[in-house]
This record gives C-alpha cells, structure tokens and sequence, in this order.
C-alpha cells in the first residue's frame, strides 16, 4: 500500500542519516491523517517536535557560546 511504501522511504531516509526536516514529516503527518492513521501521525509529529527542539538547543548553544566554526 502506498501509506507503507512512504513510511518505509522515511525510516530508510533516517536509517541512512539523512535528518527529515518540517516539510518532509508534513508530508508524512498528512499522507497519515488523511488515512485516519492519527496515532502513527501523532507519533510522528512528537518525533517532529523532538527533532526539531534538538536542532535549536544546539543552535542556541553555539550561538551563546560565540561558537560559529563548527
């Protein structure tokens, strides 16, 4: 089915360290909800959110710390 072919691409996608941004779990999140599959959409907005909340404490970090080499 078409919902566990993109579901299979996402996990390979980070299995593979590419690192889903907002667009591509929109994408995902919609594909889902639109399939009444709310809980795996919810699932996957939580990971969203954690990811997203990642980045910017290590953005905020170097840019507290003056850090802007690495």
């Amino acid at each position: 089915n078409e919902i566990d072919k993109r579901l299979k691409y996402f996990e390979e996608m980070k299995e593979n360290d590419f690192s889903p941004n907002v667009i591509i779990y929109s994408s995902i999140i919609n594909v889902l909800m639109k399939n009444n599959e709310i809980n795996n959409a919810l699932k996957h907005f939580e990971e969203m959110k954690l990811n997203q909340i990642i980045i910017n404490s290590i953005i905020n970090g170097f840019m507290k710390n003056n850090d802007y080499n690495n």
